[in-house]
C-alpha cells in the first residue's frame, strides 16, 4: 500500500521515479514520523509548490488514518 496516489499529482517521469523510490524507503522504515519527514523533505526538492501541497495533504491523511487504526 502506498502513502499517496501519485496519479493525482501529474508528475513527470523523473519526478515519479524519485517519489516512488523515496516512498518505498519510507514504507520500508515503517512510515515513522521521521521517515515521513525525510520523504517530504526530499519530495519538496523535486515537486512544484502545488504538487508538494497535494502530496503533503495526502500523506497527512494517510498518517492520520494509520494512527486511528492502531
Amino acid at each position: 500500500m502506498s502513502c499517496v496516489n501519485l496519479a493525482t499529482l501529474n508528475l513527470t517521469a523523473d519526478q515519479k521515479a524519485k517519489i516512488e523510490t523515496w516512498q518505498a524507503e519510507c514504507m520500508k522504515a515503517g512510515c515513522t514520523k521521521e521517515s515521513r519527514k525525510m520523504f517530504l523533505q526530499r519530495a519538496r526538492g523535486v515537486l512544484s509548490a502545488d504538487q508538494f501541497a497535494q502530496l503533503k495533504a495526502q500523506c497527512k491523511k494517510t498518517a492520520s488514518a494509520k494512527n486511528s487504526e492502531a
